[in-house]
């Protein structure tokens, strides 16, 4: 209760006020994610059909704006489909170093860098194929915004995220 607190608080701060309610390292990251990503065409999943898809983030501020694209070619040319959604997101204060992800897999970059652990709420319905767990991981290296991912395919447990996603990067925009 108290991290959806801190993220209603933190975006209901001026601008220029956030240093002081976020000093330290997640000020560096909160900044950098500012601004247009976009994942390339992957597979995936709509409801019972297997798709290709496209997802598109803005963060603004305190705020995730996702649009997911669903395509039927693997080109990502014919679109068929497209879903909205918005979440709203704090760290938490808590961030670690790794350089392992599932099963001791390497990250895709270099060791020790910073993941931090961030709360993340939809603003309203979201549909299924844009949810994100709500108590996530995110690391930003080298122009790539990676997000935890649940590996185990079942839905959150009241337990963070330790995973992040490398197949899936967001990507600069």
């Amino acid at each position: 209760m108290r991290y959806m607190f801190f993220g209603v608080l933190l975006s209901l701060l001026p601008l220029k006020l956030l240093a002081v309610a976020m000093p330290g390292p997640e000020l560096g990251a909160w900044q950098t994610m500012q601004g247009h990503w976009v994942r390339h065409c992957y597979r995936s999943i709509d409801g019972k059909s297997r798709v290709y898809r496209r997802d598109f983030l803005v963060v603004d501020f305190t705020a995730l704006k996702l649009t997911t694209k669903i395509y039927s070619d693997s080109d990502c040319k014919r679109e068929r489909t497209q879903y909205h959604g918005l979440l709203k997101y704090a760290f938490t204060g808590s961030y670690f170093y790794a350089d392992t992800a599932k099963d001791g897999m390497p990250l895709g970059y270099g060791k020790g860098k910073k993941i931090f652990a961030i709360n993340v709420m939809p603003e309203g319905a979201v549909p299924t194929i844009l949810s994100i767990p709500s108590l996530n991981i995110v690391s930003i290296q080298s122009g790539k915004l990676y997000f935890g991912r649940d590996y185990n395919d079942q839905p959150e447990r009241g337990e963070r995220l330790t995973h992040l996603d490398i197949k899936h990067p967001f990507i600069r925009h």
